[in-house]
């Protein structure tokens, strides 16, 4: 029974008309504004190690300064650099797929 299933639904799956593989109108548009986004996204968190070590550096050299937690300014490296990872992470990962 499972058989007869089986070739039922594959042969129902070779009737339907595959689409083709054209990208669409706006194929170029969404690479131009991805590729965008992948160098804002990665810029953001570069500026972000910056300010965060610029934060730290200032909370050291100036001592009348309210002191902000170093457990916060790690916080703010690691998200910058996970913020300016995630474009090549995911690239990455398509590349690999």
């Amino acid at each position: 029974m499972l058989t007869s299933v089986n070739g039922l639904a594959t042969r129902a799956w070779l009737a339907i008309e595959q689409p083709s593989p054209d990208a669409g109108p706006f194929a170029a548009l969404w690479d131009k504004l991805g590729a965008v986004l992948i160098w804002g996204a990665t810029i953001a968190g570069f500026a972000a190690i910056v300010i965060a070590g610029c934060l730290f550096a200032w909370e050291r050299i100036d001592p009348s300064r309210e002191a902000v937690s170093g457990r916060v300014l790690v916080g703010a490296v690691a998200g910058g650099a996970l913020v300016a990872m995630a474009a090549q992470i995911i690239n990455w990962s398509y590349d690999v797929a």
